[in-house]
């Protein structure tokens, strides 16, 4: 009778805090059963009770009733309207105390009204919801949107700080939105790319890449920092190459003299430049000493405006010390001779910077000195270095052009049209010109066959299923597959279907699909990712998609084809289509158009996967991928009856390999007192 007094003397509204402490420090040093420590029920009929209330001093006896009995005690906080007011202290003890819980009823009830308390300034309160939250983080995520969200570029502060801290699966399509979008400023883009950056999932991490080459300017290169750095461990499969060449593409397009002191001005033309690296070596006399500072570089871009770069890269490295933004090697001030620089990059030789260069850029200007950390060194070696850059620039469009009127021209030989017409089509570009000319009725009809033969033995999937659909495809040899009915009814060997999914050569599905084999990712993300591909098609389903791929094509994987002012194609996925366009072509590679640089875009009705692939497999082999696909590679294996590999006993049943022919398995192998 004495403790439910006491309790209703801890909590009763206007009571005194210090008899409140006292209740709460004799309830809880006694060894009380679990039904005593418990607050008043919540009032009937769903109506708040605010008779009592909480005083910060009993939050001892709250932390032992949540730990008794959780549910209800949540139940009597939410019900009595204790939540709404409670001091933010003491919130967060009441949330610490339900880690662990299952996320459901007066639990989940009482998350929401804390969540209606997170203001995005008390991270202590956010986080303390958080680690409740993270039992069920979809379900989670869920609720709250229903409750609190808005439109993605709408979100307010509270639901905002909610999603950058869960960063679940379901919020990426939301935090993509944010991070691309112009019209947030930089701190809210850059909070959305941080919760990208820990989401779960192959989709966040497309979306940091997509930002990388096509988000706005000044985050780019903060979007490429997060994509080589998460490549290194959680990315590490999906082969995020953002930077689309390498030094050994490139072209150096301007370099200094073997430099120990001042500075030295570059402008390059960047016409057609996609990519480009600003390198320092060494003087030829080892590394020593040798700082080096890139001053103010920066893009000029066509509209007048000016980018800098002393930020933003898409990769960086120095054989000593870091490349840092606006700061020297070892972090301090960026200085030249005695003048200070406020924006450049610091490094030291050998050091090369990647940069994106935005569609639309003009001239990559700026100055480069030795740093001053190397020069000022007085330890019997000097600053030597050289800077280079050095430009990725496209191909000129005339080349591909020039074979397609070549192929054309009613004038040209025999021999000179076969030799066209075999560079078009071993050619990505020739290809997709070949394509279109047959699409707009521009391709002489003799020509036909000879072209829809080339085009749909190409060794790129995705030409081939373009041409399927302008090209009649040859005849195939061989039995008709079955039904799917037929398909069905046979037994697959999951084993062997492994192998049948693996085989780069005849179904080739890792060269376009993932899978997660254990802890091995294998195959390419340019198609869906098939780990979990039981989970959404049956049996009978997973026949259909893959004789008939172009029947049912996934979400977010049409292919588009692109005509861009100079008369070039590009055919893939598309990735960011605002002012600037991303492309995921086809190859794996992703490129980027400034939006007036596209003359005409139009979308497939195929898939990039070919009609007919299926042909190469017997049905049996057909009917052990789809039994591949169906099983739960994650689940722990169904081991039958253990086999004895030796019993002690003798060899027999053992067999051998020796290099040498002439030594005898005796010679070798013995088994003395049941050891081998």
């Amino acid at each position: 009778e004495v403790v439910p007094a006491l309790v209703m003397a801890g909590v009763s509204r206007g009571g005194d805090e210090r008899f409140a402490a006292r209740c709460a420090q004799v309830l809880t040093s006694m060894e009380l059963e679990d039904d005593l420590l418990r607050l008043p029920p919540p009032p009937a009929g769903g109506s708040k009770n605010r008779s009592i209330e909480i005083p910060p001093a009993s939050v001892f006896m709250v932390e032992a009733a949540l730990q008794l009995d959780a549910r209800s005690t949540a139940a009597s906080l939410v019900g009595h309207g204790l939540i709404e007011e409670m001091e933010p202290a003491m919130l967060r003890r009441v949330l610490q105390s339900l880690r662990g819980e299952a996320l459901e009823g007066p639990v989940l009830e009482l998350c929401l009204e804390a969540a209606a308390r997170v203001d995005g300034t008390d991270l202590w309160l956010l986080e303390a919801l958080v680690q409740v939250l993270e039992k069920d983080q979809g379900l989670a995520y869920a609720e709250l949107s229903a409750s609190f969200a808005d439109t993605p570029l709408a979100w307010d502060a509270r639901f905002e700080a909610l999603a950058w801290r869960l960063h679940p699966e379901g919020a990426v399509a939301g935090l993509a939105a944010r991070a691309m979008s112009p019209q947030l400023d930089a701190g809210a883009r850059r909070r959305a790319l941080d919760a990208l950056a820990f989401a779960p999932g192959r989709a966040a991490a497309d979306a940091v890449a997509v930002a990388a080459v096509a988000g706005p300017e000044d985050l780019r290169g903060y979007a490429g920092w997060w994509v080589e750095h998460r490549s290194g461990n959680d990315w590490r499969d999906y082969g995020l190459n953002i930077s689309t060449g390498t030094l050994a593409d490139a072209e150096r397009a301007w370099a200094s003299e073997v430099m120990g002191e001042g500075t030295a001005d570059f402008d390059v033309e960047l016409d057609r430049v996609s990519m480009a690296w600003l390198v320092v070596t060494n003087g030829g006399d080892g590394n020593s000493c040798d700082w080096a500072a890139w001053i103010d570089p920066r893009v000029v871009m066509a509209d007048g405006r000016e980018v800098s770069l002393s930020s933003g890269w898409v990769e960086a490295r120095a054989e000593w010390g870091s490349v840092n933004s606006n700061r020297d090697p070892q972090g301090g001030p960026l200085e030249v001779g005695d003048a200070t620089y406020e924006r450049g990059i610091g490094t030291h030789a050998h050091s090369e910077v990647a940069f994106a260069i935005p569609a639309g850029a003009l001239r990559l200007v700026g100055s480069c000195g030795p740093e001053r950390g190397g020069t000022d060194q007085n330890i019997g070696s000097s600053t030597s270095v050289s800077f280079e850059v050095w430009i990725e620039r496209a191909d000129e469009p005339a080349a591909v052009l020039e074979w397609l009127a070549e192929f054309m021209a009613e004038d040209t030989s025999e021999e000179g049209r076969a030799a066209a017409l075999q560079r078009l089509a071993s050619n990505e570009q020739g290809a997709l010109l070949l394509i279109q000319a047959k699409r707009d009725g521009e391709l002489d009809v003799a020509a036909v066959p000879e072209v829809a033969a080339l085009l749909h033995g190409s060794d790129q999937l995705a030409i081939r299923a373009l041409a399927s659909e302008h090209f009649e495809r040859p005849g195939m040899e061989g039995a008709a597959i079955p039904s799917i009915g037929e398909l069905m009814a046979l037994e697959g060997d999951a084993a062997r279907g492994r192998q049948v999914f693996l085989d780069e050569e005849r179904a080739r599905c890792v060269t376009c699909h993932a899978f997660q084999l254990g802890d091995v990712r294998v195959g390419i993300d340019l198609g869906p990712e098939l780990t979990q591909i039981r989970k959404k098609l049956t049996g009978e389903a997973l026949f259909d998609a893959i004789l008939n791929p172009s029947a049912s094509i996934a979400f977010g994987y049409d292919t588009y084809l692109l005509e861009t002012e100079d008369g070039l194609l590009h055919s893939g996925f598309l990735l960011a289509d605002g002012a600037t366009v991303a492309l995921l072509e086809t190859d794996g590679e992703r490129v980027t158009f400034g939006r007036d640089e596209i003359k005409q875009r139009t979308k497939q009705k195929v898939s990039t996967m070919p009609q007919g692939l299926a042909s190469d497999l017997t049905p049996q082999e057909l009917a052990a991928l789809v039994a591949f696909l169906g099983e739960d590679h994650g689940a722990e294996p169904d081991l039958g009856e253990p086999v004895v590999l030796f019993d002690g006993g003798g060899l027999d049943a053992w067999t051998y390999h020796l290099s040498d022919p002439s030594v005898a398995f005796g010679d070798v192998w013995s088994l003395r007192d049941g050891v081998i």
